[in-house]
């Protein structure tokens, strides 16, 4: 698919800040299944410091402003073509230096709790194929099926066990629970934070799914909250243990000024009008 990309980032302030650093992960992945046309980040009243790439992949920035008035903004325009093949949920061609094994850590969001083990012991205990491909597969379903996609419901720091008792969630939390599943059956497992294109606007522009890792074919793309595999409508920007670790921006500002978020994003193809 050709997508065209616009994202507009704006943290409104109250008073004045002294100081603004930000840490900012927004570019798309390089891997065989995409092609970069152009991608354009500004960030408005701001000094690039530094430019690297992360072990994990990610490319990312760090931006520096003093005193700013009223609000800082961070503008994307973009544009790339997906390719739309067999197998295009493995991530083929992206270079990293991480082992996969470190992916078996959890976090506070992703603990293993007894009710988490309980929920996967039973999502698999009947079904005939026990590879672990299958078992992932089965235990993505049955997330899908058993929680119901709700907006403003969770919060930040909800953890994937609170997300079982509550039955309720957004794409994050769909994405933690698959991620606390996957590490209790030894299945090295991340987060990842992209862009989805949806045709018909009911899926957030804005979105998160989970890659596992098997020795025999790599990272796999699993997106619970849809109950599909990463296709061609998804781009890859970032990854990391949860929502928090894998946040494509961070920042630290030194001043009193409360803060408002706003974000606008949007996501056409290119590919149905040429």
């Amino acid at each position: 698919m050709h997508l065209k990309i616009t994202h507009k980032t704006i943290y409104n302030y109250d008073d004045t800040i002294q100081d603004l650093t930000q840490y900012i992960k927004l570019y798309p992945s390089k891997h065989k299944n995409i092609k970069i046309i152009n991608w354009n980040l500004k960030v408005k009243d701001s000094t690039i410091s530094n430019e690297s790439i992360e072990p994990n992949g990610d490319k990312v920035i760090i931006c520096h402003s003093n005193n700013l008035i009223k609000k800082s903004e961070i503008i994307i325009n973009g544009e790339v073509k997906t390719k739309n093949n067999l197998k295009q949920e493995i991530l083929t061609g992206y270079k990293e230096k991480i082992n996969p094994i470190v992916y078996l850590r959890t976090t506070n969001i992703t603990s293993i709790t007894p009710k988490i083990k309980t929920f996967t012991n039973n999502a698999i205990c009947k079904i005939n194929k026990k590879d672990k491909l299958s078992l992932a597969h089965t235990i993505s379903d049955n997330i899908s099926k058993q929680l119901s996609y709700t907006k403003n419901f969770s919060k930040e720091d909800t953890t994937s066990t609170q997300t079982l008792f509550s039955k309720k969630g957004v794409c994050k939390d769909y994405a933690h629970l698959l991620i606390s599943c996957a590490i209790y059956l030894n299945i090295p497992a991340r987060y990842i934070c992209g862009y989805l294109y949806s045709p018909d606007e009911k899926d957030e522009a804005t979105h998160a799914w989970v890659e596992l890792y098997f020795d025999n074919l790599g990272w796999v793309g699993f997106d619970p909250s849809n109950n599909c595999f990463v296709n061609d409508k998804y781009v890859r920007v970032c990854s990391g243990f949860d929502s928090y670790d894998a946040a494509p921006i961070k920042g630290v500002a030194i001043g009193n000024s409360s803060e408002k978020l706003d974000v606008n994003i949007n996501i056409r193809s290119m590919s149905s009008q040429q």
